[in-house]
């Protein structure tokens, strides 16, 4: 914030708006608002009011350019997503894994694909793929790349003219440049790996430029209501208050200053309520399918059977000499056996 001496008032960045409102109605302060900022605050609880809605609505309409017939959970959670985003601009969809949020966050990236021109997917290395496979699933008309590789290749990738670029989390430390044009929409994967505010992970991510921002996570945020609001102030900063007065409003303080407690926790779910959608499985249970279970035998080869049959007598030997061995030993000697039936070069490398 920062002071006019001449005119005598301070001013302050506008995603503060919300904290600064709730502090003045907390300590009798009395304000006056200009029609620009009126009028953005009505938006704020339109939005907030089809969000409430939504939340308690069954099924919506809604169209889709895919050949795949969504559940209607995920018809609501797209229809939730688009007005979240519309009037917050950010939004974190934490629905249990194996509900489809890929296909939600792919179906947002179509439905707007006529107004946008570059979508930035951040997500683990393992997931790069995952992604560009439900592309071509759900939505093959949409053009991706995937970003890996060397130096070179990757640049080239970067320079590529696809609608959807696929990156992992360890890039954003290495290709900071080309990371730093503005996104139309930026979508954080696997979420809780920003729960840490202090990382260089955290703090690159911070300075990526989009108009909209969409974090997916398929599980709680774990540890902290500190990290809850770590991953909500990067999605939509302000919203949940400035660091210091989500430590000032939901922290219990010691003397120096370290979080002993959090306090205050359902007020601070009430007010998340509109930025964060989830679906749990057994909500939803009915409108899934059946499991499908399918046993495919893999049978070892001639030599790896020799290693299997060596390595279980020798265990066995060992066993037999060592009658008060601890469960945990055992464990041990027979995890061998297990990376074996899965590859022998775990246990005999280069074999």
């Amino acid at each position: 914030r920062k002071y006019n001496p001449k005119d005598k008032y301070w001013a302050f960045p506008a995603i503060h708006l919300s904290a600064f409102l709730e502090l003045c109605s907390q300590h009798g302060v009395s304000y006056k608002l200009d029609s620009d900022v009126t009028k953005a605050l009505e938006l704020g609880q339109e939005t907030k009011q089809n969000l409430k809605n939504l939340q308690a609505a069954s099924d919506t309409e809604i169209y889709l350019p895919t050949r795949t017939i969504p559940y209607s959970y995920q018809r609501v959670g797209i229809s939730f997503i688009q007005e979240a985003l519309r009037g917050f601009g950010g939004f974190l969809l934490a629905s249990d894994m194996g509900t489809g949020k890929t296909f939600q966050a792919l179906s947002i990236m179509a439905l707007n694909s006529k107004h946008w021109q570059d979508v930035l997917v951040i997500c683990p290395n393992s997931l790069k793929y995952v992604w560009a496979a439900q592309i071509d699933e759900h939505y093959p008309q949409l053009t991706y790349g995937v970003i890996g590789g060397d130096t070179h290749t990757r640049k080239e990738q970067w320079d590529s003219k696809k609608y959807i670029k696929i990156v992992n989390y360890e890039l954003l430390l290495r290709d900071t440049e080309p990371l730093l044009q503005d996104w139309d929409l930026l979508v954080f994967d696997e979420s809780p790996r920003l729960k840490e505010f202090s990382t260089k992970t955290y703090k690159a991510a911070r300075k990526l430029k989009a108009n909209y921002r969409l974090a997916l996570s398929g599980m709680p945020l774990e540890n902290s209501l500190g990290d809850v609001y770590s991953v909500f102030n990067l999605l939509i900063p302000g919203a949940m208050g400035t660091p210091h007065y989500f430590r000032q409003r939901y922290c219990e303080l010691d003397r120096w200053g370290s979080v002993i407690e959090y306090i205050r926790i359902n007020e601070f779910a009430e007010r998340a309520r509109p930025f964060y959608l989830r679906h749990t499985k057994a909500e939803v249970l009915p409108e899934l399918p059946p499991k499908t279970y399918t046993d495919v035998w893999l049978e070892l080869s001639p030599a790896e059977w020799k290693l299997y049959s060596a390595t279980q007598a020798q265990l066995k030997e060992i066993i037999a000499a060592n009658p008060d061995l601890k469960a945990q030993n055992l464990l041990v000697l027979l995890l061998r056996l297990q990376q074996i039936t899965s590859d022998a070069r775990l246990v005999v490398p280069g074999s």
